[in-house]
């Protein structure tokens, strides 16, 4: 018998009531079963990488993904001598994949433990584990048991007892809604008022849903002129216009000028028509979020962050690592990129005479985000000379 799972974010598998019994917290040790329980985490590619013990063994590299389910490459489930159970399919941001189901004792995040847990056995898409080995995805089996608090400015995660703690910190409390294991509050972008997830498996700022675009004719609203690859998730790409929203209002905080997709999507979570849109990473980082799942309750804390600008990319490049450097899989029409002569395809083996092969593709990202007129040598597989691409606004 096959089921069905929902995905959202770039390779995110979301719950969608499948039926699990509920898992069990196991404090650290007795000693400490009433204090807070610590973990460092590392970011990359805008991303939340955590330490993972699966059934003693380890660590693996997890990322930490507000309303995931449990998930495992299938590389990992073999060599963890996982079975597999029954297939279930995978609805994603750019449409199905097929999964299947498993079942690990325990998983460890720093000093505290899950037991007995249900995972999901499925191939992350290349835009999720190109910057560093990926080996499964952590998150509402586990943020449902235990309040949560992320610190992007120290990189660091807090999980507290379920049993009588209390938020302490000067932020008020925001609603949290739930779609399926999808957590959601509600906000408003330059006025006009939704209901949007929390997304930290997504490396963007702020996606708005075709339905919310074309119902508050956004498009006409913002005269957006380029359409990107926003996203590449299970099923497939998605394509967004780009643009940059006045103000982004959440928790009584205003995030100014946040890098915007308008998600023309037709399937998939990207096309969903109940929900307004998403945020992930550009907005999340500029906060302290404390999630209680349980109470339905989360906290935005501010940090040094929240005045930083939203950098967008001014290349209209969408690049993968490759053994080679980075490989071209997307070049947007009229876009620097294209001015400069790159094709999908193309295999750039050096950046401004450096070995690409050596570099960071989040440092990569981060360059294309430069200045307007910046720009960029790319020693390109087959060309004679250098690309030179010449930064612009999108």
């Amino acid at each position: 018998m096959n089921a069905t799972i929902r995905w959202r974010s770039t390779a995110i598998l979301a719950a969608a009531g499948l039926g699990f019994a509920p898992p069990v917290w196991a404090d650290p040790a007795p000693a400490t079963r009433a204090e807070a329980v610590e973990a460092p985490f590392t970011l990359a590619a805008e991303h939340i990488y955590v330490d993972v013990e699966i059934n003693g063994q380890g660590p693996f590299h997890f990322i930490l993904d507000t309303g995931a389910v449990n998930v495992l490459t299938p590389e990992t489930a073999s060599r963890l001598n996982l079975a597999l159970e029954r297939k279930v399919e995978a609805v994603g941001t750019g449409g199905t994949q097929s999964a299947r189901e498993t079942k690990v004792q325990t998983v460890r995040i720093g000093g505290a433990t899950l037991r007995d847990q249900p995972f999901y056995v499925i191939d992350l898409p290349p835009a999720v584990v190109a910057s560093r080995p990926v080996d499964g995805l952590i998150g509402h089996g586990w943020l449902s048991r235990t309040p949560t608090r992320i610190d992007y400015a120290a990189s660091k995660l807090t999980f507290y007892p379920s049993q009588g703690w209390r938020y302490g910190g000067a932020a008020p409390a925001t609603p949290l809604h739930f779609k399926g294991a999808l957590p959601q509050v509600d906000a408003a972008v330059d006025g006009v008022s939704g209901r949007f997830t929390l997304d930290t498996g997504s490396s963007g700022s702020l996606i708005l849903y075709p339905a919310f675009v074309d119902k508050n004719d956004l498009i006409a609203r913002y005269r957006p002129k380029t359409e990107i690859m926003s996203a590449v998730g299970v099923g497939g790409p998605v394509f967004s216009l780009i643009t940059r929203a006045k103000r982004l209002d959440v928790a009584g905080v205003s995030v100014d000028g946040p890098v915007t997709f308008l998600s023309r999507a037709k399937s998939g979570a990207a096309a969903d028509a109940r929900t307004a849109g998403s945020f992930g990473f550009g907005v999340l980082r500029r906060f302290t979020v404390t999630l209680d799942y349980a109470k339905g309750q989360a906290f935005f804390e501010p940090n040094a962050a929240l005045g930083e600008p939203d950098l967008a990319d001014r290349s209209g490049l969408r690049l993968e690592t490759a053994p080679e450097g980075f490989k071209v899989t997307f070049v947007a029409v009229d876009s620097p990129g294209m001015r400069a002569g790159l094709r999908a395809g193309d295999i750039i083996r050096a950046v401004e005479g450096a070995p690409a092969a050596g570099l960071d593709l989040s440092a990569m990202r981060t360059r294309l985000k430069g200045a307007v007129g910046a720009k960029i040598a790319l020693e390109v597989a087959g060309r004679t000379a250098p690309v030179v691409v010449e930064l612009g606004d999108l």
